[in-house]
C-alpha cells in the first residue's frame, strides 16, 4: 500500500512540474514583446503609410489624410469629458500656433459629439477648427487604434506613422525636438 501511494505521489508531483513546465511555456510564447520599428505605446507601426481619413469639423468643412501631404501632421485625440485632455488643451492650443509657423499641422480632433466638443471650443475660447470624429460614427477613430484620450499620432510629410501613443515623456520629447 505505500508503495501505490508513494508511486501515486510521484506521479502527481510529475504531473504538476509538467503543467508548471507548460504553462511557463505558454506566457513566454504569448508575450508581447516590444517591436522595436514600434515606440512601446504607439498603436500603429511606426513607418507603415498613414491611414486615410475624412472627418468634419466644428466649422462646418471637412479634412483628409490628403489635405496635409508636404506638411509633418499631429493628430491629437482629445474627448470634452477627459479631465486630462481638459488640462493639456492649453498646451495643445499654445503648440499649435507655434508649430504653424513651421509648416507643421497639429490636429485636434475630437471623439465626442459635435455638441460636446462646440462646449470645449467655448470653455477654451479655441479660434480654430477641430475634427469631429466620434467613436463608433467615424471610422478615423477606429483607424488609428485611439485606445484612450489624450492620445497622439505623427504623421511624416509623406504620409508615414512616425510614432504616437499617450501624452507623456514620448509626447514631451517630441514637442522638445519640433519647437
Amino acid at each position: 500500500m505505500d508503495n501505490i501511494f508513494g508511486l501515486a505521489l510521484i506521479a502527481l508531483g510529475l504531473i504538476v512540474a509538467f503543467n508548471l513546465l507548460l504553462t511557463l511555456a505558454l506566457i513566454k510564447k504569448t508575450s508581447i514583446l516590444p517591436n522595436p520599428t514600434t515606440p512601446s505605446n504607439s498603436p500603429l507601426p511606426v513607418g507603415s503609410a498613414a491611414p486615410t481619413f475624412l472627418a468634419e469639423t466644428t466649422d462646418g468643412g471637412a479634412y483628409s489624410l490628403s489635405d496635409f501631404v508636404g506638411r509633418k501632421l499631429i493628430l491629437v485625440f482629445v474627448s470634452p469629458t477627459c479631465n486630462p485632455c481638459l488640462m493639456k488643451m492649453p498646451e495643445l492650443i499654445r503648440l499649435r500656433s507655434s508649430l504653424l509657423k513651421k509648416n507643421i499641422s497639429l490636429v485636434i480632433t475630437s471623439i465626442a459629439s459635435m455638441e460636446q466638443t462646440r462646449q470645449l471650443i467655448h470653455q477654451f475660447e479655441i479660434d480654430f477648427p477641430i475634427l469631429i470624429a466620434p467613436r463608433g460614427e467615424n471610422s478615423l477613430v477606429e483607424n488609428y487604434a485611439v485606445y484612450a484620450t489624450p492620445t497622439f499620432c505623427s504623421i511624416s510629410e509623406d504620409g508615414k506613422i512616425e510614432g504616437g501613443g499617450e501624452l507623456n515623456s514620448e509626447w514631451t520629447t517630441l514637442v522638445s525636438a519640433l519647437e
